[in-house]
């Protein structure tokens, strides 16, 4: 592809988050490349991508088999009467095996949902959308099917949906719309139908249809963020506002703490920040979601592009997140100046020195970092400590239950000579007798009030509460107001 053209796409997909962010799958990377090669306007969701996609594959399918047409296929409603037919009974075949989450079928079961794909020479393949796996065994070989991509089989489940009368539609609604398995299906329900389902509208009014959205929607954060992703997908910005000034905002906290959180889900918090007119939030609260490091990487590349939203806390505590997310981490604290950073019980996550860019970056407004349980090594904690140091902004920090020993207290007691650290846990760590040479340093620190310190020799405890007292009198002496407490 010709440089200009790679740079007329670059700039496409940064203005379009909604698309860069689907390119991570490479599949729909090489559908959008495929489009934009043969002209094809470029698509401004998901659905209009598979839509493209699909309507190009069987007009390729059919021009292999030499089936005249007399304009391109650009919609699944304009199909011939014969693709019509199979394309209805794959999608009905999609929903249904969606329903079951099943992935594969065996080639009598697409020859028996889809009897109109055996009778056409040449398309038991359901016009490109299927493809083949030959297994080996040692009673001989089998075939299997599989759509060659699960958002395919999505969106034919979706398009069997808008198929159907309104009271079915509004039946499948109710039965499966909260189901994490069925989200991006009726994402793509709603955009097919451009948000203006008879079923649809029922199913978010309330029970006399007298207003757009439904209570039942409005106080449940997951609810409206799902809501909010549907009507993205359908361009309908009516709904917007309702959503957005739902009670359930109103303290300016997403608040999706201990729920399994889908990639769908990710993609959901990252469209109503990127469009909510709220430039200010308190809290995003994403602790014990299961979210991995690709989730992360899902919610930093559709969150990079937003200018002037603040969020001061952050809490990713208790999710599947390693080393490898470490820079995203970093680079999401500095970027909506996070003042509050909670990613404790993220297993190895403190290994990676790139996390502690955020806290020597002059931008950072970090003031409290909780780290508990993160791995955190001798060798990583130096590291941490210079970076606090040099930024001389964080005020408490928590780094209880971590792999710190003895090596690295002259680094962390010279630390903090030079930082404003108020509150100090690192209990329960493997640190023994050089815990002393940490309390001595306090002579030059008039700061840290609170210090937790894991100490288990009598004599190094006796010998820490007398460098305890002649801080404090040292304190008294200086008219300093700060108090000191240490806990052993």
């Amino acid at each position: 592809m010709p440089q200009a053209k790679v740079k007329e796409l670059t700039e496409y997909l940064g203005i379009n988050s909604t698309i860069n962010g689907l390119c991570f799958i490479p599949i729909n990377m090489v559908i959008l490349v495929y489009l934009y090669k043969l002209g094809i306007p470029l698509p401004r969701n998901s659905t209009q991508l598979y839509n493209h996609f699909i309507c190009l594959t069987i007009c390729r399918c059919l021009a292999k088999a030499g089936c005249p047409l007399d304009n391109t296929i650009t919609d699944l409603t304009n199909l011939p009467d014969y693709c019509a037919t199979v394309v209805k009974q794959l999608s009905k075949l999609s929903f249904e095996a969606l329903n079951d989450n099943k992935l594969i079928f065996k080639l009598k079961e697409i020859e028996e949902a889809c009897p109109d794909i055996a009778a056409i020479p040449g398309a038991i393949n359901g016009f490109g959308l299927l493809q083949a796996v030959q297994q080996y065994g040692l009673t001989g070989t089998t075939t299997t099917f599989n759509f060659i991509h699960f958002s395919i089989q999505e969106f034919l489940a979706a398009y069997h949906i808008t198929q159907l009368p309104p009271h079915e539609q509004l039946q499948a609604l109710k039965a499966m719309f909260w189901s994490e398995l069925h989200s991006n299906m009726f994402a793509m329900y709603t955009s097919l139908t451009k948000g203006q389902s008879s079923a649809f509208k029922q199913f978010i009014s309330d029970e006399n249809g007298s207003v757009m959205i439904s209570e039942i929607f409005l106080r449940n954060q997951l609810k409206c963020l799902r809501l909010f992703h549907c009507f993205h997908e359908a361009g309908d910005k009516a709904y917007f506002k309702i959503i957005e000034s739902a009670k359930t905002f109103d303290k300016k906290v997403i608040s999706l703490g201990s729920i399994l959180l889908s990639p769908n889900d990710l993609e959901c918090v990252v469209l109503f920040l990127n469009c909510s007119s709220r430039k200010e939030w308190t809290k995003l609260d994403l602790s014990w979601c299961s979210i991995q490091d690709n989730g992360l990487h899902l919610l930093h590349h559709g969150l990079a592009a937003c200018s002037n939203i603040s969020i001061k806390i952050l809490d990713l505590r208790f999710n599947s997140l390693t080393q490898s997310s470490s820079s995203l981490v970093s680079a999401l604290t500095i970027h909506f100046g996070v003042e509050v950073l909670v990613i404790s019980y993220n297993y190895t996550i403190g290994e990676n020195h790139a996390l502690y860019e955020m806290l020597s970056n002059p931008s950072s407004r970090l003031v409290k970092l909780h780290m508990q349980n993160t791995r955190l090594s001798s060798t990583a904690a130096n590291t941490l400590f210079v970076a606090i140091a040099m930024g001389k902004k964080l005020q408490y920090l928590d780094i209880c239950v971590n792999e710190i020993t003895d090596d690295s207290c002259e680094v962390i007691a010279s630390a903090l000579e030079h930082t404003s650290l108020v509150q100090f846990r690192m209990d329960h760590n493997r640190i023994s007798d050089a815990a002393k040479c940490i309390v001595e340093a306090l002579h030059f620190n008039d700061t840290l009030e609170k210090l937790w310190l894991p100490v288990y020799n009598k004599d190094i405890k006796q010998q820490i509460r007398l460098v305890e007292r002649e801080i404090i009198q040292n304190r008294e002496i200086r008219g300093c107001q700060t108090k000191l407490k240490i806990k052993l």
